[in-house]
């Protein structure tokens, strides 16, 4: 397994990464395979809300996690406790504002060009970008409306947004934006988030999404498994 946490910082964005690769092993230390409780919630999510915050805040926590806690050490941990990541610290109750998480697919060779492009949309749209973590992601020809038609790098967002009108509608339009971003290098964006994503963007980037709607109304005549979302994109008018 091997992930990459690129800088939120805006001064090296998206331009310096802390990587980890785990590799197998046949040592099996006492305890190795207990559970492990998150420690320093508290601290962390400290430091976590000064970098939704402010742009200190998200310097200060790079520089910490750059240092400190992504170091080249090395360090022998359970597959079950290295899928299960401390998100504790994620905890966050705002009337004024949320944290939201989008994903976004692209070719491995269009990785430095759509890296670029998503820089730029986050500083001009002044996203407030709490989190990046790249993972490769192997392609995929079982899934009917497959995301990862090719080998693909993902990008997984975790970002911040008003809850206001005013913030609903910058969030759409980065949103869109991003999946333009997307789209322009073969990409795909993942489908499961809010309703921003135009009737085009949607079928561009799923070009059997009218089959699916078709074989859907085959096999579940009575909208069984129907919900807002799809009812949503039903019709390519959206």
């Amino acid at each position: 397994m091997h992930y990459a946490q690129p800088s939120i910082r805006h001064s090296d964005l998206l331009r310096t990464t802390v990587a980890c690769t785990f590799t197998k092993t046949t040592e099996r230390p006492a305890g190795i395979f207990r559970f492990q409780q998150e420690i320093g919630v508290a601290r962390n999510s400290a430091f976590f809300n000064l970098s939704r915050q402010s742009e200190m805040g998200k310097d200060l926590r790079w520089f910490l996690q750059n240092t400190f806690a992504d170091n080249d050490s090395v360090h022998i941990v359970s597959r079950n406790n290295a899928m299960r990541p401390e998100v504790a610290f994620l905890e966050y109750n705002s009337p004024y504002d949320t944290d939201i998480l989008q994903e976004y697919f692209v070719p491995v060779a269009q990785f430095v060009p759509f890296t670029d492009a998503i820089r730029a949309v986050f500083l001009n749209d002044k996203v407030n970008l709490l989190s990046v973590t790249i993972r490769y992601l192997p392609k995929n020809t079982e899934s009917f409306l497959s995301y990862s038609r090719t080998d693909s790098f993902a990008f997984v967002l975790y970002l911040n947004q008003k809850m206001s009108d005013e913030g609903t509608r910058e969030a759409e339009q980065f949103t869109r934006e991003l999946i333009d971003a997307t789209l322009q290098y073969g990409g795909t964006y993942y489908l499961p988030y809010q309703r921003y994503a135009t009737g085009a963007q949607i079928r561009k980037a799923y070009p059997q999404l009218d089959a699916f709607i078709q074989k859907k109304a085959v096999y579940d005549p009575n909208g069984v498994f129907d919900n807002t979302f799809f009812e949503y994109y039903r019709t390519p008018e959206k």
